[in-house]
């Protein structure tokens, strides 16, 4: 067992984890280090999501305060980027098409599971008219760079507010399952 076994079982794999009362203290890893990794892997609403479900002993309330803290950080940023998201929206509310959030908080807008909020450091977006996108965002505020290449078309910041207009989303590879159907 060790913290990788951890952050599997975080993101929802099918493996059980000893009821030890101790067991990061007994396998030697820091609360302070599983907490990061936790964060680092964007894991935190799911962590918690999976110990509701199973009320696991081994996660002493230390250790489950510094998630739940993860938790609402994640919660407050997924709310402020919700009302940008809304906020560019109702500025291209006189166009047919909608802003395409991608990656981030995407996937909870999708499901609305809470099991899915998870923080993200900006806001991913797509749209049919990239350039109309760009001078909305510098008409409320946001100022930023061209990227004459890539998959990117600007990256766009107000405060601490970070936006990136995608021209696409590349994908590296697909699955062999997906790969043949192809």
């Amino acid at each position: 067992m060790d913290q990788f076994e951890i952050l599997k079982w975080a993101a929802g794999a099918n493996i059980f984890l000893p009821e030890q009362p101790h067991l990061l203290e007994d396998l030697g890893i820091s609360e302070v280090s599983m907490g990061e990794l936790i964060w680092e892997h964007r894991l935190s609403s799911r962590f918690i999501h999976r110990y509701k479900k199973e009320h696991c002993n081994w996660c002493n309330r230390t250790f489950l305060f510094r998630i739940l803290n993860q938790v609402i950080k994640a919660r407050q940023q997924t709310n402020q980027q919700i009302a940008l998201i809304r906020e560019i929206s109702s500025m291209l509310a006189f166009r047919s098409n909608p802003i395409i959030p991608i990656k981030g908080v995407s996937v909870f807008a999708l499901l609305g599971e809470t099991q899915q909020i998870r923080w993200s450091g900006d806001i991913d977006l797509f749209y049919d008219d990239l350039q109309l996108l760009q001078q909305t965002l510098l008409q409320i505020g946001y100022a930023g760079e061209d990227i004459s290449q890539g998959h990117e078309y600007s990256k766009m910041s107000r405060g601490f507010n970070q936006i990136e207009v995608h021209r696409y989303c590349p994908i590296f590879s697909y699955s062999p399952e997906i790969s043949a159907q192809i």
